[in-house]
């Protein structure tokens, strides 16, 4: 369909639409796709696109864009549906149209002076980009190079297992001052479970809080291969080393281990609590807002970031629900007598 409608660019640039025409576009991959009937306009000008989606299309999707990541969410009959953009074709669009944009200015016939340093620095601009478009991963490599740019200090002299990381592009002075201030409070970090203390009861623990309506129920013991009975051994050790977990007898409550597959072909033991969360109420409070917390380091010269090693462990289990917490492996049965993982409330509690 003809139309008269002009399109105006952002330098007032006018282009004459040649018609209008409608297509089914589609965003997703099944089942979370969405396919929706865009009308658009169709004009005769040099372009790094095929098509352009605005805001009356994202609207019709009832779209969420976000630039940084390069996707797009929107509701669907299945759930969130997400489409991913192309990084490296991304770059290469944006070079042509800096490239683009340099020569219709030189058409235009604007001062030959002001015209060379731009194109020079258009030029400039596209070599950059095409640096980064050589390998398509090299500038995620790049800005995680610049991100984790850290420098290790040994908060310990002459103990190169006891180290820090500190920002390696802080200004010398900034970094003897924190370098003399870690070192001085060496006693605040933990390399292991030995030293760690824990939190006072007076400060927190944690209760359970079970419905008593609801009844007890001791879950069947699973069986598991000899590799794997050796790892949970060896987990059990060392929660008992480190007196996490006691030995008892004749619990009411009882759970087993389960042991979730890591990176690198290792175990992580974790308990299944599912009877016992289902037996707890939630814990309503809100926790903290990441934007909130983020947005409050505005104006601060130095961030930090602390690595609470087992936190949850340091906090303490009631005395009275310790036994509520208890699992069975080949060694015997224990109970918590600090917080554990998988717990409902334990992250409310930790906060």
């Amino acid at each position: 369909m003809r139309v008269n409608t002009p399109l105006v660019g952002f330098s007032g640039e006018i282009v004459e639409a040649v018609g209008e025409i409608a297509l089914p576009i589609s965003l997703g991959s099944y089942p979370r796709r969405s396919t929706k009937m865009v009308k658009f306009l169709v004009v005769k000008a040099p372009s790094a696109y095929n098509v352009i989606l605005g805001r009356p299309s994202l609207n019709l999707f009832r779209a969420i864009a976000s630039t940084y990541h390069m996707k797009l969410k929107f509701p669907t009959l299945e759930g969130p549906g997400e489409a991913v953009g192309d990084s490296r074709l991304a770059r290469e669009c944006h070079a042509s149209i800096l490239l683009n944009a340099g020569e219709t200015r030189r058409r235009q016939g604007p001062d030959i002076d002001s015209l060379k340093g731009k194109k020079q620095k258009l030029e400039q601009l596209s070599n950059e980009n095409r640096i980064h478009l050589v390998d398509g991963e090299s500038n995620d490599r790049e800005r995680m190079t610049a991100t984790e740019a850290l420098k290790h200090i040994e908060v310990v002299p002459g103990d190169p297992r006891k180290t820090l990381k500190i920002g390696s592009d802080l200004p010398t002075e900034v970094e003897n001052t924190l370098t003399i201030f870690l070192r001085r409070n060496v006693d605040a970090f933990a390399w292991g479970d030995e030293p760690l203390p824990g939190i006072p009861p007076e400060y927190a623990l944690h209760h359970l809080n079970v419905d008593p309506r609801m009844k007890p129920i001791k879950q069947k013991k699973r069986s598991f291969g000899p590799e794997k009975n050796k790892h949970i051994a060896d987990e059990v050790g060392k929660l008992v080393k480190a007196k996490y977990i006691r030995p008892i007898s004749y619990p009411e409550w009882l759970a087993n281990v389960v042991l979730v597959p890591k990176t690198g072909g290792k175990w992580r033991l974790c308990i299944d609590f599912t009877d016992l969360n289902k037996a707890c109420p939630k814990d309503l409070f809100p926790l903290p807002r990441i934007d909130l917390l983020v947005d409050s380091t505005a104006g601060c010269e130095l961030l930090s970031f602390l690595d609470a090693h087992q936190g949850y462990n340091q906090i303490g289990l009631a005395p009275g629900d310790q036994e509520k917490a208890s699992f069975i492996t080949d060694l015997g049965i224990y109970c918590y007598k600090v917080m554990p993982f998988g717990l409902k409330n334990a992250g409310a509690t930790y906060q």
